[in-house]
């Protein structure tokens, strides 16, 4: 059995602008693989059968058959030569197919906007492709795919609502802390407002302090000069005294 050409498949990051092609080219290769082991699987069948025939043959008693053993025994080694290379040729084909869909599954998982599209351009193949281009058993591995994609979708989704969820828990605690920094840092300034209007006050006592002691001094110097004034005062009032009865016993012996 001769293989055909197939399209390539590279595994490789592509664009969302270059998914559709990739998606359509990966395609054509499952429907030509699709096409060959149907075709394998077919000379499979007749091969059994041309071997199945050819046993009964040889198996046979009438004459015929013993006449014709040598071609039956050529035909039947021949039948089994080829059961082997298209059973070959069929798990190749199988191993290409697998890979194929590996591909697809790969394309539709690298992020959710590639598996959306990968999911969507699959089911408009599916639903435009006529039976001559995919068979019942491809379509079947093709809708598996898509299952699987769905599946994938979910979990993108769930992850991004749970990504969503840490990046609005990272910004409250982030808030949080800037809070909590915001709240410190006033702390700070209201620690040093109080240690300046503290300093204030206890300069403020201070200097009442020492205003009461120079009010005192200064009480005390008006007590010491009352008490001198007192004095002088005095001394004034008994000079002014003597004066007087100096005076009037000047005037008594004046008239005498």
């Amino acid at each position: 059995m001769k293989d055909k050409s197939l399209t390539p498949i590279l595994d490789i990051k592509i664009s969302e602008e270059e998914m559709p092609e990739a998606v359509s080219e990966t395609l054509k290769t499952i429907s030509e693989i699709d096409s060959l082991i149907v075709e394998a699987e077919q000379k499979c069948v007749i091969a059994k059968e041309a071997a199945e025939k050819q046993s009964a043959i040889k198996s046979s008693k009438t004459k015929e058959a013993i006449i014709s053993t040598q071609d039956a025994v050529r035909s039947l080694a021949d039948s089994q030569a080829v059961i082997v290379d298209t059973q070959k040729m069929l798990f190749e084909y199988q191993q290409k197919l697998t890979d194929s869909l590996r591909y697809l599954l790969i394309l539709g998982t690298s992020s959710i906007a590639m598996n959306r599209l990968v999911i969507s351009e699959l089911e408009s193949k599916l639903k435009n492709a006529s039976k001559e281009e995919l068979s019942q058993k491809a379509r079947e591995e093709l809708i598996g795919v898509v299952k699987l994609l769905r599946e994938q979708e979910s979990a993108f989704s769930k992850q991004d609502r749970m990504s969503e969820q840490i990046n609005e828990n990272k910004k409250a605690v982030k808030l949080h802390e800037e809070e909590i920094v915001r709240i410190h840092q006033t702390d700070a300034e209201q620690d040093a407002i109080d240690k300046k209007h503290d300093k204030q006050i206890a300069d403020g006592k201070k200097k009442d302090i020492e205003h009461d002691t120079e009010i005192k001094r200064q009480q005390n110097i008006d007590k010491r000069h009352d008490i001198e004034l007192n004095k002088i005062k005095n001394i004034a009032m008994s000079g002014t005294v003597i004066a007087v009865v100096a005076l009037i016993l000047a005037i008594l012996g004046f008239i005498k």
